[in-house]
């Protein structure tokens, strides 16, 4: 491309990283244009390039970015749905407190041991 150069010309330039210059790229530092996966860094922004310096992404007391914050209106929450279904967590808990019935107390230290000495 006529009047843009690679990350790789661009660090070698600059005399800095390759990641480095992609930093620049993404925060806004340097003018450069990506196509693809490949950024490219216009010439004239590399030759009157400054540390510290912003190119076109904002001016004086212009912001970045704005949000727009909306108060929640009482009444208004969103709905969850339970991950598991209440009749399947009603089958599951009940399946539990007959598994607990039937075997009573367990000493899961003695199971361990058990376990330990049979293997």
């Amino acid at each position: 491309m006529d009047g843009y150069v690679t990350v790789d010309q661009a660090a070698q330039r600059l005399g800095r990283s390759i990641e480095q210059v992609r930093r620049y790229l993404r925060e806004g530092r340097l003018r450069g244009r990506r196509i693809g996966q490949q950024w490219f860094i216009d010439e004239d922004a590399l030759a009157g390039w400054r540390p510290g310096r912003r190119e076109g992404v904002q001016r004086l007391g212009e912001p970045v970015a704005a949000y727009e914050a909306r108060p929640m209106e009482a009444g208004k929450r969103k709905k969850f749905k339970p991950l598991l279904d209440p009749e399947l967590m009603k089958e599951i808990e009940e399946t539990a407190r007959k598994i607990y019935e039937e075997a009573g107390e367990i000493d899961v230290a003695e199971l361990i041991r058990q376990d330990r000495e049979e293997h």
